[in-house]
């Protein structure tokens, strides 16, 4: 059997903490392993999911490590390895990470794949005004210019949906694939067991005998993934009902511990 040095090295955490993206490496992860040529580094940079996009200075202590791990695996592959990395979101802690990871592995890899699941940062570094740092505007401009430099013609982005690829025709990326996120049907039964039963709902709310409204958020309760857009949202609802209805919401993801004393505060209005 012939060998085959390493091609890849994947440097992205997986779960835990149990999240989209780490979610998604883990299930690209399973698939490369059926195959030859992929190191993975697990570059977990949050334990659980309060520490996500905070806490910058423990997490460059974290770091060092990996990126020791990753450049001795490169090492050992020759110049031939390819770099896999996941951009993070338009926050101060992800942003550094970013700089500090790319600038240190990029020069030492033979070609640079960007996944971009949590989505900004490529248009942002390039001017975009629909996100920004905090602090003042002279160092979001810094930032930006940094960020534009490490994230730069990249040879392969993957985005996750047709829709979702303005960071990666940002940053000038040499090459765009659209690998949609996915899991096994929950419910593939859905035209037996629950369009009938989403059918009797609707015709019970057109009747007045339905009253309460069930909402799934599949998502993380923070600012940044519109949880107060969703409440407002909600708001509406019911008063549009006539003050008729009343609504009973569920986050997948919990609501942040940042969120949460606003949370109860809006949604309690």
């Amino acid at each position: 059997m012939k060998n085959c040095a390493p091609s890849l090295l994947v440097f992205a955490s997986v779960p835990p903490p149990e999240h989209g993206q780490n979610r998604m490496v883990a299930t690209m992860i399973e698939a490369l392993e059926a195959g030859p040529g992929v190191v993975h580094v697990d570059a977990r940079f949050s334990e659980d999911m309060e520490e996500l996009g905070r806490g910058l200075f423990g997490k460059m202590l974290r770091v060092c490590g990996y990126l020791r791990e990753a450049l001795a695996a490169r090492w050992r592959a020759g110049a031939g390895m390819n770099l896999y990395y996941v951009p993070g979101p338009v926050t101060w802690a992800a942003v550094v990470r970013d700089w500090v990871v790319l600038g240190v592995l990029r020069p030492w890899f033979r070609h640079l794949v960007l996944h971009w699941h949590a989505i900004g940062q490529g248009e942002w570094a390039h001017g975009s005004r629909r996100c920004r740092l905090r602090g003042p505007a002279w160092l979001d401009r810094c930032a930006r210019v940094v960020s534009a430099f490490v994230l730069g013609r990249p040879a392969l982005s993957v985005v996750v949906s047709a829709t979702s690829g303005v960071d990666a025709r940002a940053v000038e990326s040499r090459e765009v694939v659209v690998v949609n996120n996915g899991i096994e049907d929950p419910c593939a039964d859905y035209e037996e067991r629950v369009a009938p039963m989403r059918r009797r709902r609707a015709e019970g709310f057109r009747l007045g005998e339905e009253a309460e409204v069930r909402v799934l958020f599949m998502s993380r309760g923070t600012e940044e993934k519109g949880l107060f857009d969703a409440l407002r949202a909600l708001e509406e609802v019911v008063k549009r009902s006539g003050g008729g209805w009343c609504v009973a919401a569920t986050f997948a993801g919990g609501v942040a511990l940042a969120a949460e004393a606003r949370f109860v505060a809006e949604g309690a209005r």
